[in-house]
Formats: structure tokens, sequence, C-alpha cells
């Protein structure tokens, strides 16, 4: 049954692009639900955040 169904949700900060995946651009932010493949993603670039750049990154949950 549905309820017994194994749920997988995941966010990704990632620096490598994977056609495999569908990955948009190298450095990305993800948003995976029941798949590997990004439902929804986001450029931290356009919030000044180079996810290759060794910075320590802190992320929280709403």
């Amino acid at each position: 049954s549905q309820l017994t169904k194994n749920k997988l949700v995941a966010v990704e900060f990632d620096t490598r692009v994977d056609f495999h995946f569908s990955h948009p651009k190298e450095n990305h932010i993800g948003f995976d639900i029941d798949s590997l493949i990004s439902t929804k993603t986001a450029d931290p670039l356009s919030q000044g955040i180079d996810l290759k750049s060794g910075e320590q990154i802190t992320t929280w949950k709403r």
C-alpha cells in the first residue's frame, strides 16, 4: 500500500553537472522527492553563495 512505501526527501548541495540526473548547472541546490532527480532547483550564486568556494555554509529548514 502507499502507507508502507518508502519515502525519500533530500536537499542536495551539488557542485557537479550530472546529465543523468538532469542537473541544471554545476553549482546548484536541489530538492528531491522520492527520486534522485530534483523536483526544484535553486542557483546559490544568485545569493552570492559559491558551493565550490570551500567556505562553511549554514542552512536551516522552516
